[in-house]
């Protein structure tokens, strides 16, 4: 269930395929998948507006700033 979430399957889908009846059931699958997926989305636009801009080097590694990060 988790593979077929981070591959973009809904929970309306997910709960086709399994089975299950609520859609909080199917949620705790969904939830995970989408915040790793926004996190991606989020990270790759940092780094398109760091290639539009030509700042080079952007230290990001916690997600914390650091003094080499720009604000």
């Amino acid at each position: 269930m988790r593979r077929l979430a981070e591959h973009g399957n809904t929970t309306h889908e997910l709960m086709a395929i399994s089975g299950h009846r609520t859609l909080s059931e199917v949620q705790r699958y969904t939830e995970d998948a989408d915040r790793k997926r926004l996190a991606d989305s989020g990270m790759a636009k940092r780094r398109d507006q760091s290639e539009n801009t030509g700042v080079a080097n952007l230290a990001v590694s916690s997600g914390k700033p650091t003094s080499k990060c720009l604000k």
